[in-house]
């Protein structure tokens, strides 16, 4: 998950910003299980070591878990709000996954943190996929359908092996065509958002001074002129031309 992930964002083939520097930090378990401790922990120690570096940080957080609609925010939550306005380090997340057939959009923690950028998923459409969490807490789509990135040897054989299908309305269709294995989930929409948040902060004179001051500079390149389907948020459109215009 983390290698798919890392490679959307910075992958020296495919990634948006191979030129960026990446870090792991093990957060969850073999069984992607944690607790909000650990993933908290697991930030406050990136922001650590940026600010001992002074170095301009993008944290992906390829995670999250439902809560209660109107519920108080979640340690986690404020954490992620404390880390962007208080550590200076930019924090990316995924909107989370909603059932297809529920009709109605999810809280989710941390993506419904005031100063995340949060991230929904697109397919090659353009259009809002139908298990990707959707509502206001929103606020910006990218590709996060059939997404080829860089994945470790045991996942591309049994990929490869398994034949993945999806289910469409007349019949199933290979989920990974002859381009070979790609990632389907929200944890893939994200990085890409990270990816141009690294290229906002390579850009020289820096447009960016703050963490605060990305968010507003990732949505100024969504790109509106079609809007997705029962969302009213656009879907990210973004060059390196586009960035130095």
């Amino acid at each position: 998950h983390g290698t798919m992930v890392a490679g959307v964002a910075a992958g020296m083939t495919l990634g948006v910003a191979p030129g960026a520097q990446l870090a792991g930090v093990k957060v969850l378990d073999e069984d992607g299980t944690g607790s909000e401790m650990t993933i908290m922990r697991g930030m406050y120690a990136v922001a650590a070591r940026c600010k001992i570096l002074k170095l301009k940080c993008v944290i992906v957080l390829a995670l999250g878990f439902p809560v209660q609609p109107g519920s108080p925010p979640t340690p986690l939550d404020d954490a992620v709000n404390d880390i962007v306005e208080n550590q200076n380090v930019v924090v990316v997340v995924d909107a989370g996954d909603v059932h297809p057939d529920s009709g109605k959009p999810s809280d989710f923690s941390p993506a419904r943190a005031e100063k995340a950028i949060t991230v929904g998923s697109s397919n090659d459409l353009d259009e809002h996929t139908a298990w990707s969490n959707y509502g206001p807490q929103n606020d910006v789509y990218a590709p996060g359908e059939a997404i080829e990135t860089t994945i470790p040897d045991w996942f591309a054989s049994w990929c490869y092996s398994n034949r993945l299908t999806r289910s469409t309305e007349n019949n199933s269709e290979p989920l990974f065509p002859q381009h070979g294995c790609r990632g389907v989930t929200n944890a893939l929409a994200a990085p890409h958002v990270a990816g141009i948040a690294a290229m906002i902060f390579s850009l020289t004179p820096d447009p960016v001074t703050s963490a605060v001051g990305m968010k507003e500079a990732v949505l100024k390149e969504r790109v509106c002129a079609r809007v997705l389907a029962d969302t009213g948020i656009g879907l990210l459109y973004a060059s390196v031309t586009r960035l130095h215009a």
